[in-house]
């Protein structure tokens, strides 16, 4: 019965078609799938590392108020004040981190960026902090033209870059400095910010972008800061390099695309 075997022979070869073309679809999807798979736990790591940072915040914010009621004189509510003014600062930075990472709009927004602006308001937000009066800042803003991205996401690399360096300055107070260099480049901007502080050793220097990670020499850190830098540059499409040496300072240079269209 040539005819039957002839179906019989199409069926099978049908059939064979029809289980490597599932193989090349899974293959295929393969990669999908574990990128896909990848990106679910970076941001549900990345929520649930924000959402640990409102903890502490909600608790100095009660902590602030009982010490409003309790304590008197002009020069404790002057310093009240500052402490409150930097709670609600960093409890709304938090806020809106969340809030686009959640919508999927971190980076996204293309905003007419003014970097002059953009520094020196980070710069005055760190004012009170502890050793920003030892450091020296070389503030060099270069930028031809128009540039266009995601204020609240550079406002958060540049905060969390200064606090670092700030943080891990040299031990002479005296020779302790930053740089920050800001200029167009041939897709969009580059922001170097380098300091001349106690820099990385070679073996930690690959994972100081992991969540938690933290100089032995600093025990106060939380290791969120570099974590939030890289993702934060990642959403606005830009790339970060890191070139340090222990014992003399580390730099850091992020280029970015324009977002205008």
């Amino acid at each position: 019965m040539p005819y039957v075997d002839n179906a019989i022979l199409d069926m099978s070869v049908l059939n064979q078609n029809s289980s490597s073309s599932r193989e090349n679809v899974l293959q295929v999807n393969k990669p999908l799938n574990k990128k896909a798979t990848k990106e679910a736990e970076n941001t549900f790591e990345f929520n649930h590392l924000v959402h640990d940072l409102k903890s502490p915040v909600n608790s100095l914010k009660g902590i602030v108020e009982l010490a409003n009621i309790n304590l008197k004189g002009d020069e404790a509510q002057e310093y009240l004040s500052m402490i409150r003014n930097c709670v609600n600062s960093l409890e709304s930075r938090i806020t809106s981190t969340l809030d686009m990472y959640q919508k999927g709009t971190l980076g996204r927004d293309g905003e007419l960026i003014d970097f002059n602006v953009l520094v020196n308001n980070v710069l005055a937000s760190m004012d009170h902090a502890e050793g920003y009066s030892d450091v020296h800042f070389d503030v060099n803003v270069d930028v031809q033209g128009q540039f266009y991205s995601s204020y609240a996401t550079l406002e958060s690399i540049l905060q969390n870059l200064l606090e670092n360096a700030v943080k891990y300055r040299c031990q002479d107070t005296k020779q302790c400095k930053v740089k920050v260099h800001i200029k167009n480049n041939y897709e969009g901007v580059q922001i170097r910010v380098s300091d001349n502080g106690i820099g990385i050793s070679d073996d930690k220097l690959p994972h100081i972008f992991d969540a938690h990670f933290k100089s032995d020499l600093v025990k106060s850190s939380n290791g969120l800061g570099l974590f939030i830098v890289k993702k934060a540059v990642e959403k606005i499409h830009g790339d970060l390099k890191v070139y340090s040496k222990e014992g003399q300072g580390t730099t850091f240079l992020i280029n970015l695309p324009n977002l205008n269209d």
